[in-house]
């Protein structure tokens, strides 16, 4: 009987574990679109701080496990209230006025919570691309915001119209007072590309996210000035 308790323990624990490694595995990688950080906080490293307490802005590469996901992500400091910088970021309308290739944003619907907007990226050699975002928050917690969006169907659109998918977030932590530290995660599939237009990736990929830090940096520094 005590042999027959043992093996049945046993049994229990070798498939609790096969449980815990298959979800693990099966479990999205947060650049897939999950968030990847429920306690609202940007850890740097101390090579990181050295950076930002110039003025510059980091940028990291996320290795990611799915062909053709490429995922960046930015972190800056900027001289401005949490309260201040979620009234710009959420003002999407006007986005062409100070976000590096936006031309276009129409809102298609609005509640407490969620933005439907469309979104028309403006690119060299008289390139465009539009897709549709499903945009999140800001969700507030503690001394932090973040604004989280992702990719929504928008059927009307030829597959080389549109990208494949994408996903991110701004993640913006009061650093000191009237002072942020703002992370801008982005991670993309651009689908197909045509032959010697591989440059597009890098401006929706690479090249987007130091980019989206300083416009928002510049953005902040005109309205204080304006004000």
């Amino acid at each position: 009987m005590i042999r027959r308790n043992c093996t049945f323990v046993t049994y229990i624990c070798t498939l609790a574990l096969f449980i815990e490694t298959v979800t693990g595995f099966l479990t999205p990688h947060p650049c897939q679109g999950e968030i990847p950080n429920e306690s609202f906080s940007i850890p740097v490293s101390r090579e990181e701080e050295d950076l930002l307490n110039r003025g510059e802005i980091v940028i990291r590469e996320i290795k990611e496990q799915k062909s053709g996901v490429q995922t960046f992500e930015a972190i800056g400091r900027i001289k401005a209230s949490g309260e201040k910088l979620s009234t710009i970021l959420t003002d999407f309308e006007n986005y062409p006025a100070f976000m590096p290739n936006v031309h276009e944003i129409e809102i298609l619907s609005r509640s407490e919570s969620d933005v439907i907007m469309n979104y028309v990226l403006e690119l060299p050699l008289g390139q465009e691309k539009k897709y549709r975002l499903k945009i999140s928050g800001p969700r507030q917690k503690e001394s932090s915001f973040l604004l989280h969006w992702s990719l929504v169907p928008w059927p009307e659109l030829k597959p080389e119209e549109t990208i494949k998918d994408t996903t991110g977030y701004w993640l913006v932590q009061n650093d000191a007072e009237e002072q942020c530290l703002v992370l801008y995660h982005v991670s993309t599939d651009p689908g197909d590309i045509p032959f010697g237009l591989g440059w597009i990736v890098d401006i929706l990929t690479k090249q987007s996210v130091p980019g989206a830090i300083s416009a928002l940096r510049n953005q902040t520094a005109k309205i204080s000035l304006e004000n």
